[in-house]
């Protein structure tokens, strides 16, 4: 079955398909001091849950002014 962006159920939100563009670049939006490989590699190493990477990106340091 085809991945229907307009159906939306708590899986999608708790959850990033780091296949799907959109919602790596959802993530470099919310975190835009940080690289698409570095959200990226937060998915590979802590997987597709997104409080764990959220958790992850918010350990990094932010933008350098």
């Amino acid at each position: 079955m085809t991945d229907n962006r307009l159906l939306k159920g708590a899986q999608d939100r708790t959850r990033v398909n780091e296949w799907e563009a959109y919602e790596v670049e959802y993530l470099h939006q919310k975190y835009p001091w940080l690289s698409h490989q570095t959200i990226q590699e937060a998915v590979d190493k802590y997987g597709p849950i997104r409080d764990k990477v959220e958790a992850h990106l918010n350990r990094l340091t932010g933008p350098q002014n």
